[in-house]
């Protein structure tokens, strides 16, 4: 089996995973990392308004390697996963050479990425996606659909460990006015650490009752720490599909928070509750309810690590890690 991957490698993205599944399964693997191509991850303000400014020339570049790639390797498959800088053109030549293409898309709505690469997507012989609201949308772009579970692997499953004062209540999230108005309400009602790890939070006005303490973009073991030592892991959904008011209802740190070593409360929707119900303080509606599951754990430590290995053992006998399903539609 010849397999070509387009994933990101960084430890803490979820293709990180996939890809070390693969190394670890597959004897003959060649990965494309998108990120040497296309110069948008920079921290540096100059890189980032180049990439920008270029961002034509780079995809272009991009997907013309890919193509030689593809031409020169002939893999028996081609996965990608998520790689919204693909183009249908590049996915036109992987099916002429008959390889098998395979895209694993892990968020609400890929028409934001562009005509071209939804017409990629529509190409594809398999297109896995792990959201249960969107059967429909998904089978809409590619009749070969297919739902999975949220991203995670056996090798993300951590202890949690006693809890850290210099964490406090952790959320990992980029921005959005939704979870600010959230996480901003909170701050004037708990009078602990919090901290909050994503990209765009920089200069938002919290309430000077709680410590609140901002990251960038942190990943791998820096991150893991904080799941493992803070007092709850927030799970907030509010992205939702282009054009409509239908919400996510369940993203991969729904579970991966959990996997890695956190207690995490989620906010409400049917298809959570339906999961976390039976689990005490696993749900909240507002930043009240979330104050109040966090003073709860602050004055009963106990309680938090017997949670969390509840609501542990729940995800690992409930959704599948990807060693246990992936390699079918890569043998397909």
């Amino acid at each position: 089996m010849r397999l070509l991957t387009s994933c990101r490698i960084r430890p803490g993205y979820d293709d990180y995973y996939v890809y070390r599944f693969f190394m670890s399964t597959y004897e003959w693997l060649t990965n494309v990392d998108d990120r040497a191509f296309i110069p948008l991850f920079s921290h540096n303000t100059f890189v980032k308004l180049a990439g920008h400014a270029g961002s034509y020339l780079f995809r272009r570049n991009y997907n013309i390697y890919l193509r030689n790639l593809l031409l020169f390797e002939r893999p028996d498959v081609f996965f990608c996963f998520k790689s919204h800088f693909i183009d249908a053109e590049t996915i036109s030549i992987a099916r002429t050479l008959g390889t098998r293409v395979v895209f694993f898309y892990p968020d609400v709505d890929p028409r934001i990425h562009g005509r071209s690469y939804v017409k990629a997507l529509r190409q594809a012989n398999c297109l896995l996606h792990t959201k249960p609201n969107l059967v429909a949308e998904f089978k809409s772009i590619n009749i070969n659909s297919v739902l999975v579970p949220p991203v995670y692997s056996i090798s993300s499953i951590a202890e949690i460990l006693p809890y850290s004062e210099n964490v406090g209540v952790l959320f990992v999230g980029h921005f959005s006015n939704q979870k600010y108005s959230l996480l901003s309400e909170l701050s004037r009602l708990y009078k602990g650490q919090i901290t909050i790890v994503g990209r765009g939070w920089e200069n938002r006005n919290f309430s000077k009752l709680s410590q609140v303490n901002i990251y960038g973009e942190a990943y791998g073991e820096t991150i893991q720490k904080m799941y493992q030592t803070c007092l709850l892991s927030i799970s907030l959904l509010h992205g939702h599909v282009k054009g409509t008011r239908t919400q996510d209802i369940i993203t991969t740190r729904s579970v991966n928070s959990v996997i890695k070593g956190a207690f995490s409360p989620h906010i409400f929707n049917d298809y959570i509750s339906d999961h976390f119900s039976q689990i005490p303080y696993a749900l909240f509606r507002n930043a009240q309810e979330l104050h109040a599951i966090a003073s709860h754990l602050l004055n009963n430590p106990m309680d938090r690590m017997l949670l969390q290995k509840t609501q542990l053992s729940y995800v690992l006998n409930t959704f599948p890690p990807i060693e246990k399903y992936l390699s079918s539609f890569i043998n397909a």
